[in-house]
């Protein structure tokens, strides 16, 4: 502590108990600080040193004796006696060793008898001075004897008043320091996060104790450098501290030490600190009754009595750093909540389980800000887990990992139906013996994806982005989107489903095209339409010549082949927007929207003929088309097709009329 450090009144008081002293004895009294400075004003200033001074000699007669004497004094402890050229008797007393304060208490400035004095006159006088010496100039003129009599007073006066000065500093210091730590406290829970409120703390311990500060944050009990903010820019090498002080910080914890104190240097070196490093105060802090972290004070100038007031101070902003975790936690349980809503709506607007898969894979690597992940499924022919989507993995792992049920940790969420968290996948006995990948981080999280009950699938996440662990929070929140989304599969399954007996119902089993009952429904919906607008329309009803015969020639899977074909060459060639039907067996039907009849029949014309010049399965067919029209032939589905039908059979027969003329006109040619 330096005499720039008391207490302002600690200065004041000295200049009046200066000023009492230089009455009683008539002699010079002046204060100093270390470095030689001038604390206040001179107290009874020698009558002999002014004279010198307004004559103007003091520079040639006095040469800065006294000065140097001063500075001299400043640097060694203890008293000093001195006379000058003039014969003047001064006394120089250095406090440090006595009162802790670096101050020099300097005075004197008298001569021994009036024969000093007398000498001293006539030396000034025989150098040209004009000195005026009347008769206010009196001294009391004190032997050497009385001089160390007056120098024990002053030196017990200052003793006495400065050491009481330094100990209400240092009084007044510990109440400004531990009054700051309780405002402090207050004000700490103004901290919008964790980093905030750490740095605050060590800034304010920083100031208050004058040294530099880090703080160890610990992750499940065991010390780690996982977080460590520091303060203190008189370190060439703040990074190399972590790890001793954490060393020193679990000493501690074995000793069951709520507070550590180290100050021996042997201490300090088997820790592996810098020599620079004279102390540290190493003070946990608690969170649910458990040791969270420890602060550390390194080369501070706290005591033994600010301890309690620092562990007080370092618990409450314990408590505020548990309060700012649960409230992040609470924040980010909500936005994650919100997350699942906001994917849950997305979910509901995809049908395709592709889409879903997707939107799940991206929805839950999103949600916990995994940098790896991936989604694997179960195949229904190898009953064998293989990836469908990924982030982070390479491609070649991406084709060769198949898994068995049961097989890795997958295969074991898979055939168990229940999720697996690792927070540490090197000391969860869970997995230890199991088959596992790689990870950047000892943490992942492995969840069954289910659909009606029935695991399909399993999506792998690890490696977060902040480089925590999963916890059990990030496990709900996934398990409530997943939860979700297998609604949003089942959803998917059943319309899947549903339009696979839709179309089961509407179409034929055979050629894709519309059944009878599907084409009878689109007719009547054609008749309604077409009634309203006041339209025609044209029904044509198509015929496979002897088709029996075919299949009993050919086989009846050359007959399919050929219905097949028909159909083809019927979607071919009708517009997009007539409607194809099969009525049964080898009857199909079409329905010409907005077409006259004269039109159809032109129609029915080109298609008999290209069917003709076809081949089918390397055979030929024939085909008797016959037309009904909207609403001359009739305004019933009833009517309409039994016109058409009525049509086709007049055609068979024209056709075959045709073709035994043929054959007689062949037979007469030969």
């Amino acid at each position: 502590m330096n005499g720039h450090s008391l207490l302002p009144e600690a200065f004041h008081g000295w200049h009046q108990i200066q000023e009492s002293l230089s009455r009683l004895t008539g002699l010079e009294f002046a204060l100093y600080a270390e470095d030689a400075t001038p604390l206040g004003m001179v107290s009874g200033e020698s009558p002999f040193c002014r004279a010198i001074r307004r004559s103007g000699m003091d520079g040639s007669f006095c040469g800065g004796q006294c000065g140097n004497f001063i500075r001299e004094a400043c640097s060694s402890p203890g008293l000093k006696i001195f006379q000058c050229s003039s014969g003047q008797h001064a006394f120089a007393i250095n406090l440090r060793e006595e009162c802790g304060v670096g101050l020099v208490i300097a005075g004197g400035k008298t001569f021994e008898d009036r024969e000093e004095y007398e000498k001293a006159v006539a030396l000034i006088r025989q150098m040209g001075g004009k000195v005026s010496l009347t008769g206010k100039h009196k001294y009391r003129f004190i032997g050497k004897r009385r001089l160390r009599e007056v120098v024990g007073l002053v030196q017990r006066a200052a003793v006495q008043h400065f050491q009481n000065s330094s100990q209400k500093y240092a009084y007044q210091l510990k109440h400004n320091r531990h009054l700051a730590l309780l405002e402090n406290a207050s004000l700490m829970s103004h901290a919008k996060d964790q980093p905030e409120l750490a740095e605050t703390l060590l800034r304010n311990l920083a100031m208050l104790f004058d040294g530099g500060c880090a703080v160890m944050k610990v992750n499940n009990g065991q010390y780690g450098a996982s977080t460590r903010y520091e303060y203190g820019e008189q370190y060439e090498d703040p990074e190399g501290l972590g790890r001793p002080v954490e060393d020193i910080a679990l000493r501690a914890r074995r000793k069951q030490a709520e507070v550590f104190v180290a100050s021996d240097p042997r201490d300090l070196a088997i820790a592996g600190l810098p020599e620079s490093i004279k102390s540290v105060v190493v003070l946990p802090f608690t969170c649910k009754t458990e040791v969270s972290g420890t602060v550390c004070l390194i080369n501070s100038s706290a005591t033994k009595e600010d301890l309690p007031f620092l562990k007080a101070y370092i618990q409450q902003n314990a408590s505020l750093l548990e309060n700012i975790t649960l409230r992040e936690s609470v924040k980010e349980r909500l936005d994650s909540l919100r997350k699942v809503v906001r994917l849950a709506v997305s979910l509901g607007s995809l049908k395709s389980p592709d889409e879903i898969f997707r939107q799940i894979f991206e929805g839950s690597v999103e949600m916990l800000r995994a940098e790896r992940a991936s989604l694997m499924l179960i195949n229904d022919k190898s009953e064998e887990l293989v990836i469908k989507l990924s982030k982070g993995l390479d491609r070649e792992m991406m084709d060769r990992l198949k898994l068995k049920p049961g097989e890795g940790i997958a295969g074991r969420v898979a055939a168990l139906g229940s999720p697996i968290i690792v927070q540490d996948i090197e000391r969860d006995s869970r997995i230890s013996m199991m088959k596992r990948p790689e990870y950047k981080t000892k943490s992942f999280i492995s969840l069954p994806l289910k659909v009606d009950g029935r695991t399909i699938g399993v999506i792998n996440l690890s490696d977060k982005i902040s480089g925590e662990v999963f916890s059990n929070d990030d496990l709900d929140v996934l398990t409530d989107f997943a939860d979700t989304a297998s609604f949003a599969l089942e959803r998917a399954v059943l319309n899947r489903r549903a339009d696979e007996l839709k179309e089961t119902a509407m179409n034929d089993s055979l050629t894709g095209l519309s059944n009878q009952r599907y084409f009878e429904e689109r007719l009547a919906q054609e008749i309604d339409r077409s009634k309203r607008a006041r339209a025609q329309f044209s029904v044509a009803i198509m015929d496979a010549d002897d088709f029996g015969r075919f299949n009993m020639k050919w086989g009846s899977q050359a007959g399919d082949s050929a219905l097949k074909g028909l159909s083809v060459a019927l979607r071919g060639a009708v517009r997009a927007n007539d409607i194809v039907g099969r009525l049964r067996d080898d009857k199909f039907a079409i329905i010409f929207q907005d077409t006259e009849i004269r039109r159809a029949h032109a129609f029915a014309d080109r298609l008999r003929q290209t069917i003709a010049d076809s081949t089918f399965g390397g055979n030929k067919l024939t085909v008797s088309i016959g037309i009904s029209g909207y609403p001359k032939d009739g305004e019933t589905v009833g009517d309409l097709l039994a016109k058409a039908f009525r049509a086709v059979s007049r055609a068979k027969e024209l056709g075959k009329n045709r073709t035994v003329k043929a054959r007689r006109q062949k037979g007469e040619a030969a």
